[in-house]
Protein backbone atom coordinates (compact mmCIF):
# COMPACT_ATOMS: atom_id res chain seq x y z
CA UNK A 1 0.00 0.00 0.00
CA UNK A 2 2.72 2.43 1.01
CA UNK A 3 4.57 1.13 -2.32
CA UNK A 4 1.54 2.27 -4.09
CA UNK A 5 1.47 5.36 -2.79
CA UNK A 6 4.82 6.36 -3.22
CA UNK A 7 4.60 5.56 -7.03
CA UNK A 8 1.37 7.41 -7.27
CA UNK A 9 3.12 10.52 -5.88
CA UNK A 10 6.04 10.45 -8.18
CA UNK A 11 3.84 10.41 -11.06
CA UNK A 12 1.57 13.51 -9.77
CA UNK A 13 4.61 15.49 -9.22
CA UNK A 14 6.58 14.35 -12.41
CA UNK A 15 4.22 13.71 -14.86
CA UNK A 16 3.33 17.08 -15.74
CA UNK A 17 6.98 17.18 -17.18
CA UNK A 18 6.92 14.65 -19.34
CA UNK A 19 5.91 16.88 -22.10
CA UNK A 20 9.18 18.49 -21.64
CA UNK A 21 11.33 15.98 -21.32
CA UNK A 22 9.81 14.55 -24.70
CA UNK A 23 10.65 17.58 -26.79
CA UNK A 24 14.04 17.96 -25.37
CA UNK A 25 14.49 13.77 -26.62
CA UNK A 26 13.31 15.33 -29.97
CA UNK A 27 15.69 18.20 -29.69
CA UNK A 28 18.66 16.32 -28.79
CA UNK A 29 17.97 13.64 -31.36
CA UNK A 30 17.89 16.55 -34.51
CA UNK A 31 21.33 17.28 -32.71
CA UNK A 32 22.83 14.05 -32.78
CA UNK A 33 21.29 13.27 -36.74
CA UNK A 34 22.26 16.78 -37.70
CA UNK A 35 25.89 16.11 -36.79
CA UNK A 36 26.32 13.10 -38.17
CA UNK A 37 24.17 14.13 -41.60
CA UNK A 38 26.74 17.17 -42.01
CA UNK A 39 29.83 15.38 -41.41
CA UNK A 40 29.05 12.67 -43.73
CA UNK A 41 28.10 15.82 -46.61
CA UNK A 42 31.82 16.85 -45.28
CA UNK A 43 32.92 13.67 -46.03
CA UNK A 44 31.83 13.33 -49.79
CA UNK A 45 30.37 16.11 -50.75
CA UNK A 46 32.54 19.26 -49.28
CA UNK A 47 32.11 20.80 -52.74
CA UNK A 48 28.30 21.11 -52.50
CA UNK A 49 28.31 22.11 -48.69
CA UNK A 50 29.92 25.02 -49.68
CA UNK A 51 26.51 26.47 -51.06
CA UNK A 52 24.57 25.27 -47.96
CA UNK A 53 24.58 28.01 -44.77
CA UNK A 54 25.06 25.63 -41.68
CA UNK A 55 23.50 27.90 -39.21
CA UNK A 56 20.26 28.06 -41.35
CA UNK A 57 20.59 24.81 -41.91
CA UNK A 58 20.60 23.69 -38.38
CA UNK A 59 17.92 26.28 -37.15
CA UNK A 60 15.74 24.64 -39.60
CA UNK A 61 16.71 21.24 -38.16
CA UNK A 62 15.30 22.19 -35.11
CA UNK A 63 12.54 23.76 -36.50
CA UNK A 64 11.97 20.87 -38.16
CA UNK A 65 12.20 18.27 -35.71
CA UNK A 66 11.09 19.92 -32.03
CA UNK A 67 10.23 23.39 -32.45
CA UNK A 68 11.98 26.14 -30.46
CA UNK A 69 9.85 25.15 -27.29
CA UNK A 70 12.60 25.77 -24.60
CA UNK A 71 12.68 29.79 -25.75
CA UNK A 72 8.87 29.93 -24.36
CA UNK A 73 9.99 31.08 -20.84
CA UNK A 74 12.27 33.75 -22.20
CA UNK A 75 9.29 35.12 -25.02
CA UNK A 76 6.54 35.73 -21.90
CA UNK A 77 6.91 39.01 -22.00
CA UNK A 78 5.27 39.35 -25.83
CA UNK A 79 1.69 40.43 -25.89
CA UNK A 80 -0.92 37.66 -25.28
CA UNK A 81 -1.95 38.80 -29.42
CA UNK A 82 1.26 37.08 -30.52
CA UNK A 83 0.28 33.79 -29.04
CA UNK A 84 -0.87 31.80 -31.88
CA UNK A 85 2.15 33.03 -33.63
CA UNK A 86 4.22 31.81 -31.35
CA UNK A 87 2.50 28.74 -30.80
CA UNK A 88 3.62 27.90 -34.53
CA UNK A 89 7.45 29.35 -33.83
CA UNK A 90 7.55 26.52 -30.64
CA UNK A 91 6.01 23.49 -32.41
CA UNK A 92 8.07 21.42 -34.17
CA UNK A 93 6.45 21.25 -38.43
CA UNK A 94 5.16 18.04 -38.06
CA UNK A 95 2.63 19.28 -35.43
CA UNK A 96 1.75 22.39 -37.51
CA UNK A 97 -1.82 20.34 -38.24
CA UNK A 98 -3.26 20.92 -35.00
CA UNK A 99 -2.75 24.69 -34.96
CA UNK A 100 -4.24 25.01 -38.72
CA UNK A 101 -6.91 22.80 -38.23
CA UNK A 102 -8.29 24.44 -35.20
CA UNK A 103 -8.02 28.20 -36.54
CA UNK A 104 -9.01 26.77 -40.37
CA UNK A 105 -12.20 25.52 -38.31
CA UNK A 106 -12.22 29.04 -36.47
CA UNK A 107 -12.86 31.23 -39.56
CA UNK A 108 -14.10 28.56 -41.90
CA UNK A 109 -16.11 26.61 -40.47
CA UNK A 110 -18.09 25.03 -42.96
CA UNK A 111 -15.22 24.11 -44.62
CA UNK A 112 -14.30 20.57 -44.65
CA UNK A 113 -10.50 20.39 -43.05
CA UNK A 114 -10.35 16.42 -42.29
CA UNK A 115 -6.45 16.75 -44.00
CA UNK A 116 -5.46 18.28 -41.49
CA UNK A 117 -6.71 16.61 -38.87
CA UNK A 118 -3.07 15.44 -36.26
CA UNK A 119 -1.59 13.24 -37.53
CA UNK A 120 -2.07 15.06 -41.09
CA UNK A 121 -0.65 13.33 -44.04
CA UNK A 122 0.33 16.39 -45.43
CA UNK A 123 2.99 17.16 -42.15
CA UNK A 124 4.10 13.65 -41.79
CA UNK A 125 5.71 13.99 -44.46
CA UNK A 126 8.34 15.59 -46.83
CA UNK A 127 6.37 17.46 -49.28
CA UNK A 128 6.37 20.77 -47.63
CA UNK A 129 9.98 20.76 -47.77
CA UNK A 130 9.68 19.31 -51.55
CA UNK A 131 7.86 22.27 -52.03
CA UNK A 132 10.39 24.77 -50.89
CA UNK A 133 13.22 23.01 -52.76
CA UNK A 134 11.04 22.92 -56.03
CA UNK A 135 10.84 26.63 -55.66
CA UNK A 136 14.29 27.22 -55.40
CA UNK A 137 15.34 25.63 -58.41
CA UNK A 138 12.41 26.42 -60.16
CA UNK A 139 14.82 29.23 -62.38
CA UNK A 140 16.74 26.21 -63.46
CA UNK A 141 13.51 24.42 -64.64
CA UNK A 142 12.18 27.05 -66.85
CA UNK A 143 15.34 27.71 -68.07
CA UNK A 144 16.39 31.17 -66.96
CA UNK A 145 20.03 30.84 -66.10
CA UNK A 146 19.79 35.51 -65.73
CA UNK A 147 16.96 34.87 -63.08
CA UNK A 148 18.69 32.05 -61.42
CA UNK A 149 21.83 34.58 -61.46
CA UNK A 150 19.99 37.75 -60.22
CA UNK A 151 18.56 35.54 -56.89
CA UNK A 152 21.30 33.06 -56.75
CA UNK A 153 21.28 34.55 -52.82
CA UNK A 154 18.12 33.91 -52.67
CA UNK A 155 17.23 30.28 -54.09
CA UNK A 156 20.55 29.14 -52.31
CA UNK A 157 18.72 30.49 -48.99
CA UNK A 158 15.78 28.62 -49.68
CA UNK A 159 17.87 25.67 -50.44
CA UNK A 160 19.70 25.96 -47.47
CA UNK A 161 15.67 26.03 -45.38
CA UNK A 162 14.85 23.24 -47.70
CA UNK A 163 17.18 20.91 -46.72
CA UNK A 164 17.09 21.53 -42.72
CA UNK A 165 13.55 20.70 -43.27
CA UNK A 166 13.72 17.54 -44.97
CA UNK A 167 16.22 16.41 -42.10
CA UNK A 168 14.38 18.14 -38.98
CA UNK A 169 11.18 16.30 -40.51
CA UNK A 170 12.69 13.01 -40.80
CA UNK A 171 13.98 12.95 -37.11
CA UNK A 172 10.64 14.45 -35.65
CA UNK A 173 8.84 11.09 -38.00
CA UNK A 174 11.68 9.06 -36.60
CA UNK A 175 11.14 10.47 -32.94
CA UNK A 176 7.55 9.42 -33.16
CA UNK A 177 8.17 6.26 -33.69
CA UNK A 178 11.32 5.61 -30.84
CA UNK A 179 9.86 7.83 -28.24
CA UNK A 180 6.25 6.36 -28.46
CA UNK A 181 6.51 4.23 -25.08
CA UNK A 182 6.42 7.93 -23.18
CA UNK A 183 2.79 8.55 -22.36
CA UNK A 184 3.25 12.46 -22.72
CA UNK A 185 2.16 14.20 -26.08
CA UNK A 186 1.79 12.82 -29.39
CA UNK A 187 1.52 8.61 -28.64
CA UNK A 188 2.02 6.39 -31.37
CA UNK A 189 2.27 7.19 -35.37
CA UNK A 190 -0.56 6.62 -37.21
CA UNK A 191 -1.59 9.18 -39.65
CA UNK A 192 -5.33 10.20 -39.19
CA UNK A 193 -7.73 7.76 -40.73
CA UNK A 194 -4.89 5.61 -42.11
CA UNK A 195 -4.67 2.01 -40.42
CA UNK A 196 -0.80 1.43 -38.46
CA UNK A 197 0.40 -0.97 -41.33
CA UNK A 198 -0.07 2.18 -44.02
CA UNK A 199 0.99 4.61 -41.69
CA UNK A 200 4.46 2.88 -40.67
CA UNK A 201 4.93 2.84 -44.57
CA UNK A 202 4.38 5.96 -45.09
CA UNK A 203 6.98 7.67 -41.92
CA UNK A 204 10.11 5.11 -42.93
CA UNK A 205 9.19 6.55 -46.34
CA UNK A 206 9.64 9.84 -45.63
CA UNK A 207 12.59 8.80 -42.79
CA UNK A 208 14.31 7.82 -46.05
CA UNK A 209 13.53 10.90 -48.29
CA UNK A 210 14.19 13.47 -45.55
CA UNK A 211 17.82 12.08 -45.66
CA UNK A 212 18.46 11.11 -49.02
CA UNK A 213 17.28 13.50 -50.91
CA UNK A 214 19.42 16.54 -49.54
CA UNK A 215 22.20 14.47 -49.41
CA UNK A 216 21.77 13.59 -53.09
CA UNK A 217 21.01 16.98 -53.80
CA UNK A 218 24.19 18.57 -51.72
CA UNK A 219 26.39 15.86 -53.76
CA UNK A 220 25.04 16.92 -57.27
CA UNK A 221 25.79 20.58 -56.55
CA UNK A 222 29.47 19.45 -55.78
CA UNK A 223 29.54 17.38 -59.04
CA UNK A 224 27.98 20.60 -61.35
CA UNK A 225 30.55 23.30 -59.14
CA UNK A 226 32.09 24.93 -61.73
CA UNK A 227 35.04 27.65 -60.33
Amino acid sequence: MVSYLAINKFQDVFYPYLDTVKDFCYLFLALGIALVFWSYAERYTEKGLRFVNPLLFLVMVIWGASGFFFLSPVLQFLPSFFDSILDIFYKAIPDWDIALYIWSNYWFPRVGWEFLKHRSWLFSSVIIPTAILVISILPSLLHKPILAKKYRWHLNTLRSIAFGLFVGVSVNLCGDILLSFIPRGDIGFKIYGWNQSDSLIWFAFHIFLGIFIPFLWIWLIGVTYKK
